[in-house]
């Protein structure tokens, strides 16, 4: 349901410039309650500080089912925003990324 990836930047270490490099998934313990979601790294902070570098930490959230406290379920479609009608299945993708400075 929760996933952490870091993608490192290839240009900020020499000779890989051209070279793909893996992306890391990051582990670790997700907590939920009916207003939140709490997700903490199985690394430990030092771990942590020695993965990052410059790159990219995409945070992916899975929320085909999530519903509020009157059984309605969220949907990630943006129908509404758009005035948009016809079909409009529950749930979705909410994915944020954010850029690391070295």
């Amino acid at each position: 349901m929760f996933e952490v990836w870091f993608q490192p930047d290839p240009t900020g270490t020499a000779g890989t410039v051209d070279t793909p490099l893996p992306i890391v998934s990051i582990f670790g313990t997700l907590k939920m309650t009916a207003q939140t979601i709490a997700w903490t790294p199985n690394t430990s902070p030092a771990g942590l500080k020695n993965m990052m570098r410059a790159g990219r930490l995409l945070i992916r959230i899975h929320c085909g089912a999530l519903k509020d406290q009157k059984g309605r379920q969220f949907s990630g479609t943006l129908f509404p925003m758009l005035g948009l009608t016809g079909l409009i299945l529950s749930g979705g993708t909410f994915e944020s990324w954010f850029i690391v400075q070295a």
